[in-house]
């Protein structure tokens, strides 16, 4: 959880200093897999990082980082890619 809390922070400063909508999608993207990969290898649970650093994301990144576009595009990406994967994950 840590580790997902400090790569959500890192991001939600990345996404405040750069406002623009692709490269908000690209840094949301980067912080799934690479927290993700960053978990498994330092033999932590993958999962419970990605949904730490979304906790930070989903809150304060898409209040006080993203534009307007990128708070409707943003979860508009992520919400049929959450339920597939959601499914793969809980089946």
């Amino acid at each position: 959880m840590v580790l997902g809390a400090c790569t959500g922070f890192l991001a939600y400063r990345a996404m405040r200093a750069i406002d623009d909508f692709p490269v908000g999608v690209l840094i949301s993207l980067v912080l799934v897999t690479g927290t993700y990969a960053l978990a498994e290898r330092s033999g932590t649970s993958g999962p419970l990082s990605v949904v730490a650093a979304e906790m930070i994301i989903g809150d304060r990144g898409l209040r006080f980082a993203m534009s307007n576009r990128s708070q409707s595009y943003v979860p508009s990406l992520w919400t049929p890619i959450d339920e597939v994967l959601n499914s793969i994950l809980f089946c």
